[in-house]
């Protein structure tokens, strides 16, 4: 069961979905995320660099991290009504690139 989305899953969006997700997310110590500089993708955690520029980074956002992005009420229909045979992450996941 995959835990948070994967670096394919950030590849799909289009620049302004990009630049929409980095201003929703806040990280927070222990956040996965990729830094796109230098013609090369870096998955890191928050504590690998202490001055970031976000502009530069997308999170791979965990399943709670997307609940909070969807609210509780929205991710909760997300759940009921798509959950089925695909992983709990790719309901979400799809859910959250439909506000981006």
């Amino acid at each position: 069961m995959l835990e948070r989305i994967t670096l394919e899953m950030l590849q799909e969006l289009t620049e302004e979905q990009k630049e929409k997700l980095r201003e929703l997310w806040e990280p927070n110590y222990g956040d996965m995320f990729i830094y796109e500089g230098s013609n090369k993708i870096d998955v890191m955690h928050i504590p690998d660099m202490i001055n970031f520029n976000k502009k530069y980074c997308l999170p791979m956002l965990s399943i709670g991290q997307m609940i909070s992005i969807l609210g509780q009420e929205k991710a909760s229909r997300v759940i009921m009504r798509e959950w089925r045979n695909n992983e709990l992450v790719e309901c979400l996941w799809e859910a959250v690139k439909s506000i981006l």
